[in-house]
């Protein structure tokens, strides 16, 4: 009998463990997702193929860069800046790699918004839900321990400006696929710009 309630024991310790680390990966792939939906619907809509600008190029040195700033500032031990450095670096080429998949699909050719989305938008959608998430529980959590009055700056810059840059985000990717439209919407303008011209 004791042996069947242990089983018990650790299959439901296992399931608490199992959703307390599916949980936020589902919210952060959930917040990526709704950041970068529109442009992924747009590019499902006119599949177009994978096309480089000098302007990606320009991004995702930059974006390189700031990373490489953050883990030589940041931290005090050069194994962690290394391998941190290392890591972050090679994420970011592939986040950039996928990114330029998704507007190439999408026909966004506009060196401007190809840019804001590079620099600001991918790394919101990719990095900003895994920051985000941690400072609103913080937010939460000492303002209710100390009282909302007495935190320090740091709690309410990443417990309300993080998601703000994410909503700031969404509605960056909107903007970014503004213009383009779907095939049939920009058929149709043209045409009506034809009839009543």
């Amino acid at each position: 009998m004791e042996s069947i309630q242990l089983i018990v024991q650790l299959l439901v310790g296992f399931v608490a463990l199992a959703g307390v680390l599916l949980v936020p990966l589902l919210i952060v792939y959930g917040i990526g997702q709704w950041i970068l939906g529109p442009i992924d619907r747009l590019g499902s809509q006119l599949g177009g193929s994978i096309r480089y600008r000098i302007v990606d190029f320009f991004c995702l040195f930059f974006v390189i860069q700031f990373v490489l700033a953050v883990c030589l500032y940041g931290f005090s031990r050069p194994r962690t800046k290394l391998g941190l450095g290392v890591t972050l670096t090679v994420v970011v080429v592939l986040m950039w790699f996928q990114g330029i998949k998704r507007l190439s699909r999408a026909g966004i050719d506009d060196p401007w918004r190809r840019t804001l989305f590079n620099v600001y938008v991918l790394p919101h959608a990719y990095f900003g839900s895994v920051v985000a998430i941690p400072g609103v529980f913080s937010l939460l959590v000492q303002g209710l321990d100390e009282g909302f009055g007495s935190l320090s700056p740091a709690y309410w810059f990443f417990g309300l400006a993080v998601p703000l840059g994410l909503v700031v985000a969404k509605l960056c990717a909107l903007w970014i696929v503004s213009p383009v439209g779907p095939p049939a919407a920009n058929a149709s303008a043209s045409q009506n710009d034809r009839d009543t011209g």
